[in-house]
């Protein structure tokens, strides 16, 4: 028996995620990189200061406190919320991986407004789902209606990312709204890239 025979289904037919690089325009462009949600605006010496501090001041061989919670209680204290309303993760793809796993079985649905991240798509049929896409008006905007449209008993979660990747709107503040009033499931907004929008609505 081949090692491949072994392993899921799901995860034989998934695609590989790649990332397109800009930085061959970079010559002939003034191209500002944030596909990937870099940080240019610290320079490389302050991020490097920062990062020997921190490992000065903790001991590295014991382990780090469990679940993240001197991040998670800076973060409450930070923004206004109970310590048990925030969860921190090494990067936005594992807080994808665990909403997946605790919300996604092999048959569930997960709404992706598209053209979007596509890791969405890759985590829901990594556990089994489908993604089911819906496509943004001509505009850029969200199509309510047709996301509402698409629920049905097997839906478990809808992905909205804002500002989008790619497009880099955001969306209108009602109709986040209103798929959070009426959308019969778990609403993820992901707002990886709300710090660098200096237009439209906030959320």
């Amino acid at each position: 028996m081949k090692i491949k025979d072994l392993v899921q289904k799901e995860v034989r037919d998934l695609s590989c995620y790649e990332v397109k690089t800009i930085l061959g325009q970079k010559s002939q462009e003034k191209i500002v990189k944030m596909n990937l949600n870099e940080n240019f605006a610290m320079p490389t010496e302050t991020i490097q200061k920062l990062l020997l501090d921190a490992c000065r001041s903790i001991d590295v061989r014991a382990y780090p406190p469990p679940r993240g919670s001197l991040a998670a209680k800076a973060i409450s204290c930070f923004l206004g919320f109970s310590e048990s309303e925030v969860s921190v993760a090494n990067g936005a793809d594992e807080i994808l991986d665990m909403l997946m796993k605790v919300f996604v079985r092999k048959g569930s649905k997960v709404i992706v407004v598209e053209p979007s991240f596509p890791m969405y798509t890759f985590f829901a049929q990594l556990y089994g789902g489908s993604a089911v896409p819906v496509l943004l008006r001509p505009d850029f905007g969200l199509d309510v209606d047709a996301i509402l449209n698409k629920v049905d008993k097997d839906t478990r979660l809808l992905f909205v990312c804002s500002p989008n990747n790619p497009t880099g709107n955001q969306f209108r503040e009602a109709d986040i709204k209103r798929l959070l009033q009426e959308f019969k499931g778990v609403v993820v907004v992901d707002e990886a890239y709300v710090d660098f929008d200096q237009l439209g609505e906030k959320i």
